[in-house]
């Protein structure tokens, strides 16, 4: 009789115990995060590689082996939830700094803008039908300072979020480098690991994560996820590859850049959307608003200088600028509204106000900016559904990665009693291959 059947037996037993352990690891993260479910893989060890101490093999076979832990995950989703999460991360950003705009035009509301516009265009023809009530002067003057304050107020409110937007963007490079970093190390780590044959599934499932933050983030592009030659881009410009990671940084324009200079384009995921709102959405509605301010300031500028006020003068302009770009009212006005020149000087003349009452239909003035409120609102209204179906996408995505590579319960508690039974069948087979040895050592001879 050979040692052939013990040693099979005791690979049963070593290969079932490696295998009940991974399926203990797999109940202990059922609720971890990212974590991916890991399956023993179990091969029969053929009679070639097992041998009798003749050393000729018996033909039967050497029993089971425990070859190695593989984890289950889905990759070939990978490329479509990374896609889905660099949208997810855009359309967060651009859902919430269009709210933020909108909060800042204030539109539809008593305070703003149009509001104010609407005042003085009545109040100028308020004027015109009743050039002789004092009153009216007053009311007239203030209604344009309002305009001009509430102008000033909207340049200084989208200002404050572009301020805002610019400090999003430095913390999203301080976290990009921070990421891609440890995304390098893990890299070393797990190239390290699979080259001397070592499972790596934990590490994996740490860069993993790491990963799927760093495509919300920048909308980067990932190669090679299952092993350590990872490749990480973003805009065409490698990231994280060998195992080493660039580092980003904001160059005197406020834009992400190498060290060498090589400016950084990332086009998606949360920084993308911060850098187009810094970069071009907010600088246009503030390019707008001022266009629409200028020309305002500069018609009715143009019609009052026509007038002659109540002391026989040419009217003064009644929009003025100071060297920072800034309008107001001009001071003279404030002093005395006798010096609005509402008509040719004579009483009961109100036709200059009058035409600067109907420049409210100007193409280029409050229709202008009726047309940018409805942009806003627009893009507010477009920017929460993308939300709502890219999360909605990637939910589903994350549903059937889920379904693949995470944890069931039921599974592997029916999988731990299959082990079991498996085992103590593997264990009675040795005892009755030991008991079968000690008949043949105790009888044998005697």
């Amino acid at each position: 009789m050979s040692l052939q059947g013990i040693y099979l037996a005791s690979r049963a037993l070593d290969a079932h115990q490696r295998a009940l352990e991974t399926t203990g690891q797999n109940i202990a993260n059922v609720n971890t995060p990212g974590y991916s479910r890991q399956v023993t893989a179990l091969r029969s060890v053929s009679s070639s590689d097992s041998t009798t101490l003749a050393g000729v093999s018996n033909g039967v076979g050497g029993g089971v082996d425990a070859s190695i832990v593989l984890r289950s995950h889905a990759s070939w989703l990978d490329r479509s939830t990374d896609s889905l999460r660099a949208q997810v991360g855009d359309a967060t950003i651009a859902s919430r700094l269009a709210t933020r705009v909108e909060g800042v035009i204030g539109e539809p509301s008593d305070t703003g803008l149009q509001a104010s516009l609407d005042r003085f265009f009545a109040a100028f023809q308020a004027v015109a039908d009743r050039p002789n009530d004092p009153t009216l002067r007053t009311a007239a003057v203030r209604s344009a300072t309002q305009v001009s304050d509430r102008f000033q107020q909207a340049f200084f409110d989208l200002d404050a979020v572009q301020s805002e937007v610019q400090d999003g963007v430095e913390s999203n490079i301080h976290q990009l480098n921070s990421l891609t970093q440890q995304i390098a190390g893990l890299s070393r780590t797990i190239g390290s690991a699979q080259a001397v044959g070592q499972p790596a599934s934990e590490l994996l499932d740490q860069r993993d994560q790491l990963l799927n933050q760093l495509t919300q983030l920048t909308g980067a592009q990932v190669s090679g996820r299952d092993g350590g030659d990872l490749v990480v881009s973003v805009g065409g410009i490698t990231l994280v590859q060998d195992g080493e990671a660039q580092t980003i940084q904001l160059d005197p324009e406020g834009s992400p850049s190498l060290t060498d200079g090589t400016k950084l384009v990332a086009s998606g995921g949360e920084l993308g959307a911060r850098l187009k709102a810094v970069q071009q959405e907010i600088p246009n509605h503030k390019s707008r608003l001022m266009a629409i301010r200028d020309t305002l300031a500069t018609q009715v500028n143009q019609l009052h200088a026509t007038g002659t006020d109540r002391t026989g003068a040419s009217g003064g302009p009644i929009f003025v600028f100071d060297s920072g770009g800034t309008m107001s009212v001009s001071s003279v006005l404030q002093a005395d509204s006798n010096r609005l020149a509402i008509g040719d000087g004579t009483a009961g003349d109100g036709a200059i106000a009058g035409t600067i009452s109907q420049l409210r239909s100007q193409p280029s003035i409050l229709p202008a900016y009726q047309t940018l409120v409805g942009e806003v609102a627009t893009r507010v209204s477009f920017a929460k559904q993308r939300l709502e179906m890219t999360q909605a996408s990637l939910t589903q995505l994350e549903t059937m990665q889920s379904s693949e590579s995470g944890v069931n319960l039921d599974e592997e508690l029916a999988t731990m009693v299959a082990q079991q039974h498996i085992y103590a069948a593997s264990a009675r087979l040795l005892s009755t291959y030991d008991q079968m040895l000690d008949t043949l050592i105790q009888r044998t001879g005697v």
